[in-house]
């Protein structure tokens, strides 16, 4: 590929400056994972409790049975996150965890919109309108916080994987919400972390320590829509959002190349959104450095996949983000995404 000058691709410009989410004392990190590992633990847990769903063993079948079903717990670009498997080892950490903030725990007098949103603060909201101490209305089944909090009273309520929690960095919106008042937000588990913790603070229980998915995001420096980048095959959508590359309509090559982007740092995810039908030989995926003449990062894509590559590059490295397509399935490019990757 050519190497050519590109104002946008100069993330220096672009980007004044970044923050990465730091970890609150008492969550530990212990293992490296992916988002398809939540997706996995997740489905698990909800087969379990009881939901009649299939949980195929198909990983972007996965990822589509919790789109549709549980799109909630999953936000844009959380593939390109890094993803780890961890604990919270004390009360106080359980308590800084951010409540999401929804109808239901406004109602239920959980949380008040205007007040820091922790986990700690609605406890003892909880505590005060003594709502483990109320009756289920005749005919009904126990509300779930004190089937819960039953289940934690007599040991039956393991905290450790699977019966574990799902945490998340704040996206930069929440952080202008929520100020200081917490760094992690509770992705999955506030059924399970408020009714623990009230009832350590109410019958002075010993904590113990509870096993997490941690999901933490690195700011997204800059984001490509794959029209906008250089290609030798292929062509763009009807509406002009997407590249297309369709076998026996277009030769194999270079789906996308480009943007030669220079970046403020050397420690980056790149992040390919795309959708592919299933096949050995669909694409191959790569970061290179035009400048230097090497790969950095590569990947063959088999499926329909948000596909993250970590890879570290030079402080004067000009970057590609390539994707080659052998012209045996139909290939839709949608964006690619760059990150700072975590320590």
């Amino acid at each position: 590929m050519e190497m050519l000058a590109s104002a946008h691709g100069n993330l220096e410009s672009a980007v004044p400056g970044y923050a990465l989410p730091p970890v609150p004392a008492g969550i530990v990190l212990l293992q490296r994972c992916d988002m398809d590992d939540y997706i996995g633990w997740y489905l698990a847990r909800e087969v379990r409790k009881g939901r009649r769903f299939r949980r195929p063993r198909d990983v972007a079948a996965r990822r589509q049975i919790m789109e549709h079903a549980h799109a909630g717990k999953l936000l844009p670009g959380m593939s390109a996150w890094q993803w780890w498997r961890g604990r919270i080892q004390c009360a106080n950490a359980l308590a800084g965890l951010l409540i999401p903030l929804s109808e239901q725990s406004i109602t239920q007098g959980l949380i008040d919109p205007t007040r820091p949103r922790t986990l700690g603060v609605a406890t003892d909201r909880l505590l005060a309108g003594r709502f483990f101490e109320r009756r289920d209305p005749p005919g009904r089944a126990p509300h779930p916080f004190r089937r819960y909090y039953r289940r934690l009273a007599t040991g039956a309520l393991n905290l450790r994987d699977p019966d574990g929690m799902a945490l998340r960095s704040l996206t930069p919106g929440e952080r202008k919400e929520t100020s200081a008042a917490g760094r992690l937000y509770l992705l999955d588990g506030v059924g399970r972390g408020l009714p623990y913790l009230a009832l350590i603070r109410q019958e002075r229980l010993r904590f113990r320590p509870i096993d997490i998915f941690v999901a933490l995001s690195g700011t997204v420096l800059f984001s490509w829509p794959a029209v906008a980048l250089r290609h030798r095959t292929g062509e763009p959508s009807r509406r002009g959002t997407r590249w297309l590359c369709i076998p026996g309509h277009h030769p194999p090559g270079h789906a996308q190349f480009g943007p030669y982007a220079t970046p403020p740092t050397t420690r980056l995810v790149a992040t390919f959104h795309v959708q592919a039908e299933p096949g050995e030989r669909v694409a191959s995926l790569d970061v290179y450095d035009a400048r230097h003449r090497r790969v950095l990062a590569q990947r063959q894509l088999q499926q329909a996949s948000e596909v993250a590559l970590p890879f570290t590059s030079k402080p004067d490295s000009v970057l590609e983000f390539r994707v080659y397509w052998h012209g045996e399935r139909a290939l839709e490019l949608e964006r690619v995404d760059l990150c700072v990757d975590l320590p």
